[in-house]
């Protein structure tokens, strides 16, 4: 059974290493102690005896390309070096990769976005799921996370009161009916007990650098139509009301109680998934209905003057709209952005990765960068297991998940977004806990009985990203030719002026690529199969 426990001991348990019972080594077999289950992969195992973090990202010398590769059948973030004295002459390449070579260009001068970072969330599961391990082991989570041996996150969802991952229904104004100045708000256990230690353990780990962007699911149930937090509810009243503006308020609130603990936010949302009290009559999980010109409405009478008049203005506050799957970002962004009063309080535009059918709708990213290029795109919650028909949302070792990652990852990288985040940090293995029972997979499972942890496929998938392509790092363009089907890459120039490619083949046979434009010479790379790779350069004099 979960259980909270008193800050005293949280920050003990995250903070107080001075007694290492876990042995920081990186191992032979690509740091990964291997283990199978039913799945087409493998796991990486983690326990109390053998933790073995992973090999830091350093700098590449000059006149070197290091590329780490993980695969289904083999590697996990496996290290190569190869010197570019040693490339191959164009016409040799030519001869003996024959006619289904894929040949690539990258264009250095076709700058785009720059990255903002990528990573996870905080939840209230997550911080469950670590205090069922030993502490060590907990704190290797985090170190998994947010160290240099480990994925370098550098961005972080908080949820602003509880969700599905909660193991109840709360806010942090119950019961307080026409409480409109909310003199009774305050943190749950679930925040200083839970969400604030591990972002202070993240915070020590990247030394102050980590972006945390905030989102709400729901107002307390007073504030809303239907007297619930689940459900079909939406605000009371109008936009300009009492209702719109404790809503409002609520969130300056939530702001300076997070100061008041010492953690700054770097942004926050206009709402988690505004469309669910909309288009899906029977949901139950804890949610907001937000139309897009109540949101239009809201932002411009309601959260932005409100969030300006406390101090968060956009130049201290990121504020993202939308934080709903790309189908619907044309209504929201277009019915926002187009009124120019609304669109001042906005400075981006959160996506989520989910859909119903085949369509993926990544056409509405370009949209909205045609429309707003002034506006950051922001891929803001993603997980694998959510469908409702999944028998098993909770995999150990599927790698065609890794493969989903990282198709959409770079698709959206390829279409302006400046970022990634995945969901929740830790799960255990039937993918929980969640009140809603809403279970879904996750990169870190957690088996507390066996005091162990697996790091899934998908774990190195998100890392092959966010350990080699920092804060700061700038989309370039790239043009592609010959068959290729199934293959995908982006392409970086990070603030250390390395140029950073990350290649994805997920086809059932290995691909032959030469690449121009990443080094002094074409660089032939060979794919195995269903594999991903990074790979790091020093940028050539141009």
């Amino acid at each position: 059974m979960t259980r909270l426990f008193s800050p005293t001991i949280l920050v003990s348990i995250f903070l107080t290493l001075s007694i290492t019972i876990i042995p920081l080594t990186y191992g032979n077999d690509d740091n990964c102690v291997k283990q199978y289950f039913d799945q087409n992969s493998f796991v990486c195992v983690c326990n109390i005896s053998d933790c073995r973090s992973i090999e830091p990202a350093t700098p590449v010398p000059k006149g070197f390309i290091f590329t780490w590769e993980s695969s289904q059948d083999q590697h996990r973030f496996h290290r190569t070096e190869r010197s570019t004295k040693d490339l191959p002459r164009n016409e040799v390449i030519m001869e003996t990769s024959g006619s289904s070579l894929i040949r690539v260009r990258l264009l250095p001068h076709d700058q785009r976005q720059t990255i903002v970072g990528f990573g996870g969330a905080f939840t209230d599961a997550t911080g469950y799921n670590l205090l069922d391990l030993p502490a060590n082991l907990s704190d290797h989570i985090m170190q998994d996370y947010f160290s240099r041996t480990g994925l370098d996150y550098s961005l972080a969802r908080v949820p602003i009161g509880g969700t599905d991952f909660s193991n109840r229904l709360y806010t942090y104004n119950d019961n307080q009916d026409g409480d409109f100045e909310l003199k009774n708000f305050a943190l749950q256990p679930e925040d200083t007990q839970l969400k604030i230690p591990m972002i202070e353990r993240a915070q020590e780990l990247k030394e102050g650098r980590l972006k945390l962007l905030g989102s709400a699911w729901s107002p307390p149930a007073w504030m809303k139509t239907n007297n619930d937090i689940k459900g079909n509810g939406f605000l009371k009243g109008v936009p300009g009301g009492p209702y719109y503006k404790a809503w409002a308020k609520y969130h300056v609130k939530f702001l300076e109680a997070y100061a008041r603990a010492g953690i700054n936010f770097w942004g926050i949302t206009t709402g988690n998934e505004p469309t669910n009290a909309i288009i899906n009559e029977d949901f139950f999980f804890n949610c907001l209905g937000m139309t897009p010109e109540l949101l239009r409405d809201y932002v411009k009478l309601d959260l932005g003057p409100t969030l300006r008049d406390a101090g968060y203005g956009t130049d201290k506050l990121q504020v993202l709209l939308h934080d709903e799957v790309r189908q619907f970002m044309p209504n929201y962004t277009e019915a926002v952005l187009f009124d120019e009063e609304a669109a001042s309080f906005v400075t981006g535009i959160g996506f989520h990765w989910y859909r119903h059918g085949a369509k993926d709708f990544f056409e509405n990213l370009e949209r909205a960068h045609e429309n707003f290029a002034d506006k950051l795109l922001l891929g803001t919650e993603a997980c694998e297991g959510w469908q409702r028909f999944s028998s098993r949302r909770a995999q150990l070792g599927n790698w065609t998940r890794a493969e989903t990652y990282a198709v959409d990852i770079i698709k959206g990288l390829q279409r302006y977004s400046s970022g990634w985040l995945d969901w929740n940090l830790a799960l255990n293995t039937k993918g929980g806990p969640s009140w809603a029972e809403n279970w879904t997979d996750g990169l870190i499972l957690v088996d507390a009985e066996s005091a162990t942890y697996y790091r899934n496929p998908m774990f190195y998938s998100l890392g092959h990203f966010s350990k080699f392509i920092p804060p700061g790092s700038i989309y370039i363009g790239h043009e592609i030719h010959g068959n290729d089907t199934g293959v995908l890459l982006a392409s970086f120039i990070d603030p250390a002026d390395q140029v950073v490619m990350v290649v994805l083949n997920t086809n059932d046979e290995p691909v032959d690529l030469v690449v121009d434009g990443f080094a002094e010479a074409s660089v032939p790379i060979k794919m195995d199969a269903h594999s991903i790779k990074t790979l790091v350069t020093p940028k050539a004099l141009a």
